[in-house]
């Protein structure tokens, strides 16, 4: 029979070590990636998820981040936010804090508009051709692309034949292709796409993690010349409501470019189907006769 003082310090030296893994804290659990999908079935995964989502959701949490000024210097946030999208593309995402809105940043199918209380205190309302003139140097936050870094935008690309379209970054050209490139744990879907020269450009990336639940992990813009203009990563997916499609609660997006960075911390997203893809929400402001003491409104 083993002896009682022995057993009483193996009690003690299991208890330390369970002290010790409780102040330390234990490693993070390693998730090992899964195998590659064909391109079509990565891309179809994602498709599937983000296609049940037929009407307006909203998320509400807070967001902070900094951007630069027209003078060079960096100013931070940390402001309330409320997001609402739909899924013809419509986006409006307002960031308050106690004395009101602050940045208010919208699209619908023909317009965009924004305005930020921190940097000019102007409302811009500008058609959607208007996007790539402007840059990100103007506004905090480009409308298209928060659409496309909410990882709900279907992907598309594979499969489709070369047809003449009109893009305000270069112009009339083939629509763009997409080409699946493996790095590490991800899946990357590239899109291609030719210039008026003919000459092929790198535009866009989806980063899809191998990892559950094999969603879109990272989306990234790039300009003519291959510089990064938004690079926005995505994690903590869960479901809207109890068993609806995830939907990542974390979200941040770099305009390394611009000098501006977002994060938006998710605390909830809800059906919001009330509010239609033509309800005031995805209106101008001054469309619905909310008017700012500066405006720059180009119809």
């Amino acid at each position: 029979m083993m002896h009682r003082s022995r057993i009483i310090h193996m009690f003690e030296f299991a208890f330390a070590l369970c002290f010790t893994a409780m102040i330390a804290g234990c490693p993070p659990r390693v998730i090992e990636p899964g195998p590659v999908l064909p391109a079509r079935q990565a891309v179809s995964h994602v498709n599937q998820n983000s296609e049940r989502i037929d009407d307006t959701v909203r998320a509400i949490g807070y967001v902070n981040g900094y951007f630069t000024d027209e003078r060079g210097g960096r100013r931070s946030f940390d402001l309330d936010a409320v997001l609402l999208y739909h899924p013809q593309g419509h986006v409006r995402l307002e960031l308050e804090s106690l004395v009101g809105t602050e940045v208010l940043v919208g699209c619908n199918s023909k317009h965009f508009w924004w305005f930020n209380q921190r940097q000019d205190n102007t409302l811009y309302v500008r058609p959607l051709s208007y996007l790539d003139d402007l840059g990100s140097r103007v506004m905090l936050v480009r409308p298209d692309q928060m659409v496309e870094a909410l990882g709900l935008t279907p992907i598309e690309g594979f499969g489709m034949t070369p047809e003449r379209v009109r893009d305000g970054t270069f112009g009339a050209k083939e629509r763009p292709i997409a080409v699946q490139r493996v790095d590490g744990a991800y899946q990357q879907v590239l899109f291609i796409q030719r210039d008026e020269f003919g000459v092929p450009l790198l535009t866009k990336e989806y980063w899809l993690d191998r990892r559950d639940p094999r969603l879109v992990s990272r989306v990234i813009f790039r300009d003519r010349d291959g510089v990064v203009i938004m690079d926005a990563t995505l994690a903590n997916y869960e479901p809207l409501e109890t068993d609806g499609p995830l939907i990542a609660h974390e979200i941040m997006a770099d305009w390394p470019e611009s000098g501006s960075r977002l994060t938006f911390h998710i605390k909830q997203w809800k059906a919001f189907p009330r509010v239609s893809a033509d309800g005031p929400p995805f209106r101008p402001p001054h469309k619905l006769g909310i008017r700012y003491d500066n405006e720059d409104i180009i119809e």
